[in-house]
């Protein structure tokens, strides 16, 4: 049913949350955000939000879609502070290392869903900032139980290109000089590992919450960065909580 608020055939809910995570990628210093949450929707193909970016469904069938997307990579802050942060000082592990500019990125979202089972894979190429190609991949079981809850969990997998990777885990000559660590090139391949948690509850009424917790492990040259075996950590935590209301 359309809210009251919205257009025909279109949803909004508005909201926010809290989420605890590293600093950086590669960080071992945690910080608490409070993040704002919008998403708008238009029928079953058109969604946009700061998590999932901006998408249009363009070929579908009962069990898979195919959809561009275009997303925002809000980059790396050399100060080790975050946006939105609420508790958990500055990271001093950057001091040296450049600003890593915000990164529009489009490609494309393959879902494919059996029963309980989902699948995703997104391929994104950044157009400015890292100017790197990422392919990021998901593997879902759900569960909905007795209480309205949906409960959604399985593995990760990421992968970068060699701009991308040494963007982000590379140390640069004049990175060298100023933060004391060795020259390092991060090449392509796979750079993330984990698994990931969600439980999600929509209400009659149009609140929605939802739980989330993923744990991941830093692979190849990324885990292998004197930036993370020296000032950071390969495996990294995070976890939040987020609530909103459809208008």
């Amino acid at each position: 049913m359309r809210a009251a608020g919205a257009p025909a055939g279109w949803s909004v809910s508005v909201g926010g949350g809290m989420l605890y995570a590293p600093a950086f990628a590669g960080s071992s210093d945690y910080q608490l955000r409070a993040l704002p949450s919008v998403r708008v929707t238009h029928g079953d193909r058109f969604a946009a939000s700061y998590e999932q970016g901006v998408s249009y469904v363009v070929a579908r069938s009962d069990r898979w879609r195919l959809a561009p997307l275009v997303k925002l990579d809000s980059g790396r802050d050399a100060d080790g502070q975050g946006s939105f942060v609420v508790a958990g000082g500055r990271s001093d592990a950057l001091g040296g290392f450049a600003d890593i500019d915000s990164t529009v990125q489009a490609g494309a979202r393959l879902a494919f869903s059996e029963g309980f089972w989902g699948a995703t894979a997104e391929v994104l190429q950044g157009l400015n900032g890292h100017e790197g190609l990422t392919l990021d991949l998901a593997l879902d079981r759900s569960v909905r139980l007795a209480s309205g809850w949906v409960i959604a969990t399985g593995p990760r997998l990421g992968w970068g290109d060699r701009d991308y990777n040494d963007t982000f885990f590379g140390v640069s000559p004049s990175a060298s000089v100023g933060s004391g660590l060795a020259r390092f090139t991060a090449a392509s391949g796979f750079n993330t590992a984990g698994w990931n948690l969600t439980a999600l509850c929509r209400h009659d009424n149009g609140w929605t919450w939802v739980g989330t917790l993923g744990v991941t492990r830093l692979l190849g040259d990324a885990g292998d960065s004197p930036l993370v075996r020296l000032k950071g950590d390969r495996n990294q935590v995070r976890f939040g909580l987020f609530v909103s209301k459809q208008l």
